[in-house]
């Protein structure tokens, strides 16, 4: 995985704790004199899942329908798919 992030921290001490599934825990002091940058690697940690649940209700995720019909002259039709 590659990516970049940027956040600002205040000066002083901090505690970065970085958790994504699929990557090792990380928690990495840092002390902020002033501005800089800091890399560091986050290790693969595969985690199976046990049991995954995904439940919908059909009625409440469909708010609104539309449907249309439109209807093409001849010429009109013959025009649109000439133009592909």
């Amino acid at each position: 995985m590659n990516g970049f992030y940027s956040i600002d921290l205040p000066s002083g001490e901090n505690l970065l704790t970085i958790r994504a599934l699929g990557i090792e825990e990380l928690n990495k002091k840092v002390i902020i004199y002033s501005d800089g940058t800091l890399d560091f690697n986050l290790i693969e940690n595969p985690e199976l899942l046990e049991e995954v649940f995904i439940e919908a209700d059909k009625d409440k995720n469909v708010q609104q329908a539309i449907t249309r019909v439109r209807r093409l002259r001849s010429k009109k039709s013959k025009q649109f798919h000439d133009s592909g």
